[in-house]
């Protein structure tokens, strides 16, 4: 798939990007990429993620740390995978700046915002210093920004300036969100990832 432009996504505020809506096929996609899998999907995601990120300024990519327990059972760690793709792609360094600690319930089994927001809050630190301008968090998948907000917490005390998220999918409404359930393509488009 490619995108004519893709612009900053102003719903979901102004550090956060994302090229897909978390819908439909893509939903299905995200799903065989994080829990069958499929993880050849990760490249073509950071394509895409890339395009949107055209013209956004940033020092380092890091990404959203899975627990230890998920990483091991799935047997890698989905946004680390796209963030070590997404760094390939744009010739930025990834590094691994922050962890988990401590388990919580997965953050998709969970409805509410508070919700989300109670069951992370403490969850990451700090690995190191983060002291770059402007860093590049990656995830896989946007919800309610609890899990970008307890990390950006995270890297700004450990000394980053501004945090900016990109997600391979965004589950709230966006106008750069491409809607794969009700696509029209043209011939400037292709869709390798189903």
């Amino acid at each position: 798939m490619t995108f004519d432009e893709c612009e900053r996504n102003t719903r979901l505020g102004p550090e956060v990007y994302a090229p897909l809506l978390y819908k439909g096929k893509t939903r299905l996609m995200l799903h065989r990429f994080k829990f069958k899998h499929y993880t050849g999907y990760a490249m073509p995601l950071a394509r895409l993620m890339a395009q949107c990120l055209q013209g956004v300024a940033f020092d380092v990519i890091t990404w959203v740390p899975c627990s230890l327990a998920r990483k091991i059972a799935r047997g890698y760690d989905q946004s680390r995978l796209l963030a070590k793709k997404l760094a390939r792609v744009t010739g930025m360094p990834a590094v691994k700046l922050i962890c988990r600690k401590g388990f919580a319930t997965p953050q998709y089994k969970l409805k509410s915002a508070a919700e989300r927001e109670a069951n992370i809050s403490g969850k990451y630190r700090a690995l190191r210093r983060a002291d770059y301008a402007t860093v590049l968090l990656v995830d896989d998948i946007y919800t309610t920004g609890a899990t970008f907000r307890a990390c950006a917490r995270v890297l700004k005390d450990a000394g980053a300036g501004r945090v900016l998220l990109c997600a391979a999918a965004a589950k709230q409404t966006a106008e750069n969100c491409y809607d794969t359930t009700h696509r029209r393509r043209s011939h400037k488009e292709e869709w390798p990832l189903i």
